[in-house]
């Protein structure tokens, strides 16, 4: 039943995105509000990758009637890939007309940057927050130096463990 609501979100996502590039800004008059919170209920959600990266391969257990932990991490992925998609086809629709709804989801992707995370999900979320920028200038003008210092500790981090 779980996987089923999975594969729900999934394909919701995906329709929504392409329904943002078939009809533009259009689909989103009355309905923003509604659209945000549910990406930004997404991008709260506390399963989302949190710690995945850490595990080894040995450390996932089958049991029986639960998600295997890999197929979690999987699903986790797509939908956080779909979600930042979404944003930033929302993004490119609406432009500046997103930045008074703007702040919510854009903390939920800076959370998504600290070292809790797997740098799949920071490079995710780096790029739709590239692309946000791009949409609605006036966006750096708010958060460009964080987002900056955010990407550098990212990129040191990074280099340190290798």
């Amino acid at each position: 039943e779980s996987e089923d609501d999975n594969d729900v979100i999934e394909r919701m996502m995906q329709s929504l995105i392409e329904i943002t590039d078939i009809l533009g800004p259009a689909i989103y008059v009355n309905r923003l509000d509604q659209i945000l919170l549910l990406i930004n209920n997404l991008l709260e959600n506390k399963n989302f990758n949190v710690d995945h990266e850490d595990k080894g391969e040995g450390d996932f257990e089958d049991v029986e009637g639960e998600h295997d932990d890999e197929e979690e991490i999987d699903h986790n992925e797509m939908v956080l890939a779909n979600v930042t998609e979404l944003i930033t086809g929302i993004a490119r629709a609406i432009g500046e007309d997103l930045k008074p709804h703007f702040e919510k989801t854009g903390e939920l992707l800076f959370m998504h940057l600290e070292d809790k995370y797997p740098m799949r999900d920071k490079s995710l979320c780096i790029g739709c927050l590239a692309e946000c920028f791009n949409s609605i200038p006036s966006l750096l003008k708010v958060c460009f130096k964080e987002f900056y210092k955010k990407v550098v500790a990212i990129m040191k981090s990074e280099k340190n463990e290798e």
